[in-house]
C-alpha cells in the first residue's frame, strides 16, 4: 500500500514482457488486483474486528455449520463493507491512466481514460469534444455512487468507533 505504482512500472513491464502479458487484459488485470487486494485486505480486516465475537459463539451454540456462519451471518453484516471497496477499486481502475497506457499499447485494447488523451495534444486541444467524453466517462461512476451511496457511507464508517 505505501508503494506508488509509478514505482513499480519498469518492473513489472519487464516481467509482464518477458511471460508475454503486455497488451493482454489478463496482464492488466493481474496488475490491477495486486495494487487493490493490499486496500481491500486492510479495509475488511478493520471491518470484521469491528463485528462482535458473540454473533459467531452464538450460531455455532445453535448448531449452525462454519459454512453457515459464512453465509448467514459473514455475507450480510460485510455487504456494506464490500459495497464501499466495489465503488473504491472500481473508481481507482477506472479513472487509471498510466497502468492502462503503458501495459495496453494497441488502439484496439485502450480503455475510455486513455482513448480521452487523444482529444489532447501539444498543438491541439478540442475543448468541446474533451468535456463531452469527460461527462460520458464521468456517468457510469456517478450511477455506480448514487446507486450505492447507503452502502457506501455506512462501509466507510464500519469500524471506525469500538462499540
Amino acid at each position: 500500500m505505501i508503494v506508488p505504482p509509478v514505482v513499480m512500472i519498469i518492473p513489472l513491464f519487464v516481467s509482464f514482457t518477458n511471460l508475454s502479458l503486455v497488451g493482454t487484459y489478463p496482464g492488466v488485470i493481474m496488475i490491477y488486483a495486486g495494487l487493490t487486494i493490499p486496500f481491500s485486505g486492510y479495509m475488511l480486516t478493520t471491518f470484521f474486528r469491528a463485528v462482535p465475537r458473540e454473533l459467531f459463539e452464538s450460531a455455532s451454540l445453535d448448531g449452525a455449520s462454519h459454512f453457515r456462519i459464512l453465509w448467514g451471518i459473514v455475507v450480510p453484516l460485510s455487504a456494506p463493507a464490500l459495497v464501499t471497496l466495489v465503488v473504491v477499486n472500481t473508481l481507482w481502475v477506472w479513472n487509471d491512466l498510466l497502468i492502462a497506457l503503458v501495459f495496453l499499447p494497441s488502439d484496439e485494447l485502450k480503455p475510455l481514460m486513455v482513448g480521452l488523451t487523444v482529444f489532447r495534444s501539444k498543438y491541439n486541444l478540442d475543448v468541446p469534444v474533451t468535456m463531452a467524453g469527460l461527462l460520458i466517462a464521468a456517468l457510469p461512476m456517478a450511477i455506480l455512487y448514487l446507486l450505492d451511496q447507503r452502502c457506501f457511507v455506512r462501509g466507510l464508517t464500519a469500524g471506525a468507533i469500538k462499540g
